[in-house]
C-alpha cells in the first residue's frame, strides 16, 4: 500500500460565514471526490469556536501530489473567490499515517 497521508486545511471566519463558505464548496467537494488518490474527506466545525473549520482529508499519495490537486484550477478559484470570508490566513498541514496504529 502506497503512504497515506492526512491533510489538515483550517480556515477562520466569523461564524455567520460559515454556511456562505460551505455552500460555495458544494461544487467543489463534487469534482474533489473523483479525485482517485483521496480516501476520505470530512468538514469539521469547532463545538468550541464556530468560526474555526478544518478540512480533514486522507491521501494515498505524496503531499506535493496532493497540492497540485488544491492548486487546480476548480480548488484555487473557490479559494480566490472566497478569500474574503477568511479572516485569518489559512493553515496546511500534512501529517504521515503511522500505520501501526490503524484501526
Amino acid at each position: 500500500m502506497a503512504t497515506r497521508y492526512a491533510l489538515n486545511v483550517t480556515f477562520r471566519f466569523l461564524p455567520e460565514s460559515v454556511p456562505n463558505f460551505l455552500e460555495g464548496f458544494k461544487p467543489v467537494h463534487r469534482r474533489l471526490r473523483k479525485e482517485p488518490l483521496l480516501l476520505s474527506f470530512d468538514i469539521g466545525q469547532s463545538t468550541e469556536d464556530p468560526g474555526l473549520v478544518r478540512f480533514i482529508e486522507t491521501w494515498k499519495c505524496e503531499p506535493k501530489d496532493i497540492m497540485a490537486v488544491i492548486q487546480s484550477d476548480y480548488f484555487k478559484d473557490f479559494l480566490a473567490n472566497n478569500k474574503t470570508l477568511v479572516t485569518e490566513p489559512t493553515k496546511v498541514e500534512f501529517f504521515k499515517i503511522t500505520e501501526d496504529w490503524k484501526i
